[in-house]
């Protein structure tokens, strides 16, 4: 027994002294970029490790753009339905989300946001049929301040202008801006059942005989509009796509060329906060900003195509497309 008791020592004295003469500590940073400095052919590990970044996503400062400021990716911008019905996970107190693609027939039991309604003019407090597609919406308080925006610029004042509302959806912008006192409306939208329901929005908020629809993708539309029947111009000509399926750079250097745009044409670009700030002068002056401003996680760029000035209220605040951070009161 005592000889086993030693042997058993012996062992683990042994075990030990082997420990002790293998252990290597962990390398620091400065440790491993000096051996792979050194010898990188033969320490791949430590190669592929320094290759190693972590992953960007394309938004804010991330987001490519071209030498004009203007993107030429799409951005990353999320907007999670919080409509369907949540399904609870084991552990977690929420419920599973989905990024929903606008345009396509909703799944059962997912519903757009509560009933849209016109905010102001003749027919102030109707509400508005939402199509069976995924829909995103301008927000109300967006869309009263785009008017705003509007009135105060000189529009609706003199004349009856005409609008143009692409990605029009339930026809909201455009109805609104009937209301208001536009004189005509066209909506564009892929998405037939959205064509529809702008007509059908229209006609029940007292504007029959002054829209129409057009069934069609908005890109080609903008650069050949009269193969979609449509050979005049626009005084107001709304944007408001869906924020990850298009690149912004993309659609403003289309509209920019488009036989849509006339002289003094009121263009309103709604884009995410994630795009970052859109510059205050585009395509060599033919775009000039007007207002730049932010809601929540929206932003909403008004910009007059090549002025003449004969609109004598639309004056340009440069400083509202410096940054998108809010502004103390």
């Amino acid at each position: 027994m005592h000889a086993l008791n030693s042997l058993y020592k012996h062992l683990i004295l042994l075990t030990s002294l082997h420990d002790a003469l293998s252990y290597q500590p962990a390398l620091t940073k400065s440790e491993i970029f000096n051996l792979h400095r050194l010898n990188a052919t033969e320490n791949p590990k430590i190669e592929k490790l320094e290759e190693k970044k972590p992953l960007k996503r394309p938004r804010y400062n991330y987001l490519k753009r071209d030498d004009k400021g203007l993107p030429i990716e799409k951005v990353y911008a999320p907007r999670y339905s919080s409509l369907l019905p949540k399904k609870r996970n084991s552990g977690t107190s929420g419920g599973t989300k989905k990024v929903r693609t606008q345009g396509i027939n909703r799944e059962e039991g997912l519903k757009n946001a509560q009933r849209l309604k016109v905010l102001g003019g003749s027919a102030k407090g109707r509400k508005l049929e939402s199509p069976e597609v995924y829909l995103r919406p301008m927000m109300g308080k967006v869309r009263e301040a785009l008017y705003n925006t509007l009135v105060s610029v000189g529009l609706f004042e003199d004349y009856s202008p005409t609008i143009l509302d692409l990605y029009s959806g339930s026809g909201s912008v455009g109805i609104e801006a009937l209301s208001r006192g536009a004189s005509h409306a066209t909506f564009v939208d892929l998405a037939a059942d959205c064509c529809q329901v702008s007509q059908r929005n229209a006609i029940s908020c007292g504007f029959e005989g002054q829209s129409r629809a057009v069934k069609g993708d908005v890109f080609k539309f903008l650069k050949n509009p009269r193969a979609f029947g449509i050979d005049s111009s626009f005084d107001i000509i709304t944007l408001t796509p869906p924020y990850e399926e298009i690149i912004y750079g993309d659609l403003i250097n289309l509209i920019i060329k488009s036989p849509v745009m006339r002289e003094d044409s009121i263009v309103a670009i709604e884009y995410p906060v994630e795009l970052g700030c859109l510059p205050h002068v585009i395509g060599g002056g033919k775009l000039v900003g007007l207002r730049n401003r932010r809601y929540g996680r929206t932003v909403l760029g008004v910009y007059i195509y090549q002025p003449t000035g004969s609109l004598d209220l639309a004056d340009s605040r440069p400083e509202e497309f410096i940054s998108l951070k809010k502004r103390k009161a």
